[in-house]
């Protein structure tokens, strides 16, 4: 079993709760509001993959030490992220 998360402020939460999630371009073709946390450099090299919500597999962080979300926990503040967490069971099979 492998531990994801979605990383997203908590001014996020009622939108969330109310809409489920959603990737960028959706958000932004409904003209829904929310605050931003990405940083820019990295949304404009995503191209399609703002049609996707980001999902980050955890132990890749753990294992490799990549501080991806320190960036955005320094310029947010921690106490503003929300973390939201799933399991998935991976099919041995075929995953990578």
């Amino acid at each position: 079993m492998f531990i994801i998360h979605h990383l997203t402020h908590k001014n996020n939460t009622d939108n969330i709760l109310e809409n489920g999630l959603m990737g960028r371009n959706k958000l932004q073709e409904l003209g829904y509001e929310f605050t931003d946390t990405a940083e820019n450099d990295i949304i404009l090299k995503r191209n399609e993959l703002n049609n996707y919500i980001p999902f980050h597999f955890s132990f890749i962080q753990e294992r490799y030490g990549i501080p991806y979300n320190y960036s955005v926990c320094k310029k947010e503040i921690a106490e503003n992220m929300m973390f939201l967490v799933a399991t998935i069971k991976a099919n041995e099979s075929k995953f990578l």
